[in-house]
This record gives C-alpha cells, sequence and structure tokens, in this order.
C-alpha cells in the first residue's frame, strides 16, 4: 500500500509539473507576443511621428504636421535665416566652395546656429556685443532644395543623428521660438557625406557695422 501511495504522489507530482511547466510556457509565449505587439506599435508610431513632422520645401504656404496629423500648425517665418559669421568664416567658405562648421559653437554643437529675420537683431545684442568686423549671411532655406531635387525638412523637435544618417541628402531646421515671431534656427545635414555648397548656402552677405552712438549694431540687411 506504501508502495503504491509514493506511486500516486510521483504520477500527480509529475503531471502537476507537466501542467505547471505548460502554463509558464504559455505565459511566456504571450508575454512575448505582447512585447512584440508593443515594440511594433511603438516603432509605427514612431515611424508616424517622423514622417508627418517632415515637411518638403518645394514653394506654397509652409506649414507642418504635429498631433499625428489631426492638426496644422503654421511655421514661423523661416523663408529667410541669417547667420553672422566672421571674416575667416567668410573667407573658408568662399576658398573651400562648401559650407562647413567654422565656429567653435557650431563644431562642439555639430549645427549651424541661425536665426530669423524677428530674432538676428537680439542674437547680435546679446552674443556679438560692440563687434565690428562680423558679417551677415542671408540664407534662402528655398534656395537650399537646389531646384526642388533636396528636400528640406522644419521640425519642432531635433532630429537624432539616426535620422540625420539614414535621410541622405536631407537638411533638417530645427525651430525653436523665442518670443511671438522670433525664432532661433538649427541647420543640420550629414555634412560628412553630402557636404553643402558655398553657394547654395550663401545668398547675400551684409555688413554689421556697430553703431557706437546708439550702442548697437545697424541691420542694412534687414531694410
Amino acid at each position: 500500500m506504501f508502495f503504491q501511495f509514493v506511486e500516486r504522489v510521483r504520477e500527480s507530482s509529475s503531471k502537476s509539473l507537466r501542467v505547471s511547466t505548460r502554463a509558464r510556457r504559455e505565459s511566456k509565449s504571450r508575454s512575448c507576443e505582447r512585447r512584440e505587439e508593443r515594440r511594433s506599435f511603438f516603432a509605427s508610431r514612431c515611424s508616424t511621428l517622423f514622417l508627418l513632422r517632415l515637411f518638403l520645401l518645394v514653394g506654397g504656404k509652409e506649414r507642418a504636421m504635429t498631433s499625428f496629423g489631426n492638426e496644422e500648425e503654421e511655421l514661423p517665418e523661416l523663408d529667410i535665416l541669417w547667420k553672422i559669421v566672421s571674416p575667416l568664416e567668410l573667407e573658408t567658405w568662399r576658398a573651400s566652395g562648401t559650407f562647413t562648421l567654422e565656429s567653435n559653437l557650431d563644431k562642439t554643437d555639430g549645427f549651424f546656429h541661425c536665426s530669423n529675420s524677428h530674432r538676428i537683431e537680439k542674437t547680435a545684442e546679446l552674443y556679438f556685443q560692440t563687434v565690428s568686423d562680423h558679417k551677415m549671411v542671408k540664407i534662402e532655406t528655398k534656395r537650399l532644395t537646389r531646384g526642388n531635387s533636396r528636400s528640406v525638412v522644419f521640425c519642432a523637435d531635433a532630429p537624432s543623428e539616426e535620422e540625420i544618417k539614414n535621410s541622405g541628402d536631407v537638411i533638417f531646421i530645427h525651430y525653436l521660438l523665442v518670443e511671438g515671431k522670433a525664432c532661433c534656427a538649427h541647420l543640420y545635414a550629414n555634412f560628412e557625406k553630402h557636404p553643402l555648397e558655398t553657394e547654395d548656402c550663401v545668398a547675400e552677405v551684409f555688413d554689421m557695422p556697430w553703431d557706437e552712438a546708439n550702442g548697437k549694431h545697424a541691420f542694412p540687411g534687414l531694410k
């Protein structure tokens, strides 16, 4: 009797173990499926977000898509960007024919720091006080498209290194509203594989003389 009892206990334990193991496998399988579903959902969501915030500059009214395409947000004025540069930067671009990161700030951050027409005077006041030999470079964003052969993307969030790397010959302009229509703009691109040409980026160059009497710069390029 005792041995029969032990045998029944063994069979019961073995059966319970098989059931428990099968349950764990099924639970693990369902967990993996849920993880895959979540991964697929977030990958799709991120891809959708990225695609929706792409804007190809091909003329007409510039607008950016937000909230998964349910709303439209009018872009700040970005048809013209301004960059304050030293004579050495300008000389380097003209000599090489390539619009490269030259200032210490641009090299450190990995993008070009620019301003729109409503912000450039404040930028000069904050960062170039009393400097008289610097120039204002006018950048026309439509000109960056090379006759619509290159895409220019306006985005409210800075592009990731992966986005820049995988987007080919695309220029990203990350805009940051400061006050009202005033806007800082950061120009990103895959500069190593797709260098920018100076003639595409530098539309015009203007002096930015320091007016000692008024304690501020003059901006003939804005008139």
